[in-house]
């Protein structure tokens, strides 16, 4: 039995099972007023590790990888400040991945009207290009009501959307100091039209562990099949910039070529092509920028037991090769002993034998 203060309840719109978690450690002893108590029962905290892969093909489908990024308010003082920092951190990783906007150069330009997103164009597999496009906002750029409504966007059209600042057990984002608004209720007025498109959600606030997503999949229209997400906290300071070489995993390959020039003798020269690849969760979660906190996990991806990478692709496995992308997506396949493998996590699926591994990524070839 977990004692948990009367006020608490009257404030928060959560149950008593929510707010234990918060309650363990408090001073039933020393408090002076109304008690409560839950009944609860202890379990381990899930593992920041999932065998499983986000579901990007799908999200990438229409040749299109749009992520709404929001960096919002943070009641602790201390920790606000620390948020301009955060989103420089971010505006820059996304810049050294070769994004870019049209009259941009440092973070301050994408005030601007016009100024996002920020894209770059590069390939799926040979003959399929996909355009990754950014929106970077910063809740100190406008009124708390278009706060509101941007962030109702931002869920609406990414296939990613990514919140970093306050959250809590009541299911509350806090877009700036005068705004808080539950995550359900802003997803709900979001999601007409998109019921059936793949997303994933990063939560990077306090408190959220479990509950947020809860709140998403049984108060909006969005179920596990169609939404992810990853939801936690401890790191969100100083790491967040880590989070952009992790949903937008980029695999350049190289190769030499002869070349002509001026009818002279020909020279051997490097070309790079540049391709969208895709980590498992359990790569993500398992990144350094995690490592400080055992309080991010990943939730709705118990339908992405996909065999492999989610570029994989297991028709070209054993057909003749020299580079990666001979076989299609580098990521997704590669090239081993002159032969296509394909990449899965987990095990190799029947009909194929493991040629090699590198960390979590088994390499499965022709039997």
């Amino acid at each position: 039995r977990v004692p948990i203060p009367a006020l608490w309840i009257e404030e928060l719109d959560v149950s008593l099972e929510q707010l234990a978690y918060d309650a363990f450690d408090f001073d039933a002893k020393s408090y002076p007023d109304k008690l409560l108590y839950a009944d609860c029962q202890l379990r381990e905290d899930p593992k920041p590790q999932r065998n499983t892969f986000p579901s990007l093909a799908r999200m990438v489908s229409d040749g299109n990888y749009r992520i709404g990024i929001f960096v919002g308010y943070d009641k602790d003082r201390w920790l606000t400040p620390n948020y301009r920092r955060v989103y420089h951190d971010v505006f820059n990783a996304l810049r050294r991945l070769g994004l870019t906007a049209p009259g941009v150069r440092v973070f301050d330009d994408l005030k601007n009207v016009g100024a996002n997103p920020l894209t770059r164009t590069v390939r799926r597999d040979a003959k399929r290009w996909v355009t990754i496009e950014v929106e970077l906002h910063h809740h100190n750029w406008r009124t708390p009501e278009a706060n509101e409504a941007l962030v109702t966007r931002l869920m609406h059209q990414s296939d990613v959307f990514w919140y970093i600042g306050h959250g809590g057990l009541d299911g509350r984002l806090y877009l700036d100091k005068d705004r808080q608004v539950f995550v359900d209720e802003l997803y709900r007025s979001s999601i007409y039209g998109r019921e059936s498109a793949q997303q994933l959600f990063v939560i990077a606030a306090c408190e959220t562990v479990g509950n947020y997503a809860d709140r998403l999949y049984d108060k909006t229209a969005k179920t596990r099949e169609t939404l992810d997400v990853i939801s936690g906290a401890g790191v969100l300071q100083k790491d967040s910039l880590q989070w952009t070489d992790e949903l937008i995993p980029l695999k350049t390959v190289s190769r030499q070529v002869w070349q002509q020039t001026d009818g002279l003798i020909p020279e051997r020269v490097t070309t790079s092509k540049t391709y969208l690849d895709a980590l498992s969760y359990a790569e993500i979660l398992e990144h350094n920028a995690f490592r400080a906190s055992d309080r991010f996990v990943v939730e709705g991806d118990e339908d992405n037991r996909l065999i492999g990478h989610p570029f994989a692709d297991f028709t070209r496995v054993g057909a003749q090769c020299r580079y990666d992308d001979d076989c299609g997506n580098p990521g997704g396949n590669r090239c081993l002993g002159h032969r296509c493998a394909a990449v899965t996590i987990g095990s190799c699926p029947p009909q194929t034998k493991l040629l090699g591994h590198s960390g979590l990524q088994l390499f499965c070839g022709a039997r």
